[in-house]
């Protein structure tokens, strides 16, 4: 796992992205987002380029009658923040019955100084997408 204190957040759909690598499980980046094909989107910049394997996302464990963790996402990566490459795509496995972390492979590890994670939709019919978590590991 890459240290918290060698990410930051530099864009994101909404305030309060910190929460995603603040080590917090209690701390949550919620956003509203239209259930079926609402996205939210938040880009990590690493403290150096370093060569990546996959994420973690961990949802809010949080009773909230108004949030659900993301239904799928999008990941790309870029070593200068400018050009862009897909490293994964898919759907969060059962996330919203579980709430547990999901860890999620790239197809092949990839040179990254900037992560950049597009989540779609919402995992149950709610408002908000609420997420407490994601740790980026090589």
């Amino acid at each position: 796992m890459l240290p918290s204190s060698d990410l930051s957040i530099v864009a994101a759909t909404g305030s309060g992205a910190e929460a995603l690598i603040d080590n917090d499980p209690g701390s949550v980046w919620q956003v509203p987002v239209a259930a079926a094909s609402g996205t939210a989107t938040v880009t990590i910049k690493l403290a150096r380029p370093q060569r990546l394997a996959g994420f973690i996302l961990t949802p809010s464990r949080a009773v909230n009658t108004d949030s659900a963790p993301p239904k799928r996402f999008v990941v790309e990566t870029s070593v200068d923040g400018t050009a862009w490459s897909k490293a994964a795509s898919d759907e969060f496995s059962n996330i919203a019955n579980a709430l547990s972390p999901q860890r999620i492979l790239f197809g092949t590890k990839t040179d990254a100084g900037y992560v950049r994670m597009t989540f779609v939709g919402l995992a149950a019919p709610k408002n908000h997408m609420a997420i407490a978590g994601i740790d980026l590991f090589g």
